[in-house]
């Protein structure tokens, strides 16, 4: 994938991202948005290993899932500290 296309890409479904987000989030705004950037910093950087033509969304919300979880996680351990 170039990355006239990942960026193409990306725009079709940003908003749908940053609302999965949100909902996750619980309506915090921040944390929504930080995730969603770190999100799409990490599918950029896997975008080569891309193969599924036509679900580019569930592979981007997959993405967005498992970096929320591990926000969720790591914010859970410094919060039991």
């Amino acid at each position: 994938m170039t990355r006239e296309q990942f960026i193409a890409l990306v725009k079709s479904e940003q908003e749908a991202l940053r609302g999965f987000l949100f909902a996750l989030c619980c309506g915090k705004r921040d944390d929504a948005d930080d995730i969603a950037q770190e999100t799409l910093v990490k599918a950029y950087l896997s975008s080569a290993g891309y193969r599924d033509e036509g679900k580019f969304r569930a592979w981007l919300f997959t993405i967005a899932r498992n970096t929320f979880l591990n926000h969720k996680a790591s914010t859970r351990t410094l919060d039991d500290l």
